[in-house]
C-alpha cells in the first residue's frame, strides 16, 4: 500500500470527520481554522494537505516551508495557502 492510500485508511473513519466538523464550525475560514480550530502541534504536513485536499476537492493549495530545524528553528512551521484563481 502507497502512502496515499495509507493516509486515506488513516483519516477517512476518525480524523477526516473531525476536520470536517472543524472546517463547517469555522465557514471554511482557513485562518479561523488553524488559529482557533487546531490548537494541536501534532498535525502532520501531509494529513492536512489531504484533508483539505477532501475539503475542497477543486482547490490547489501552495506549501512554503517558512522555518525548519535543518535551519536552524527551534521547530517546522509552513505556510499553506490557496493560489488566486
Amino acid at each position: 500500500m502507497g502512502y496515499r492510500e495509507e493516509a486515506i485508511a488513516c483519516v477517512k473513519n476518525h480524523v477526516l470527520p473531525l476536520h470536517k466538523q472543524i472546517y463547517a464550525k469555522y465557514d471554511g475560514d482557513f485562518d479561523r481554522i488553524y488559529s482557533e480550530g487546531y490548537n494541536s502541534k501534532s498535525y502532520q504536513g501531509r494529513v492536512i494537505l489531504y484533508i483539505l485536499s477532501q475539503l475542497e476537492p477543486d482547490s490547489q493549495f501552495d506549501v512554503r516551508i517558512e522555518n525548519t530545524i535543518l535551519r536552524g528553528g527551534d521547530r517546522c512551521t509552513f505556510r499553506i495557502t490557496r493560489p488566486p484563481v
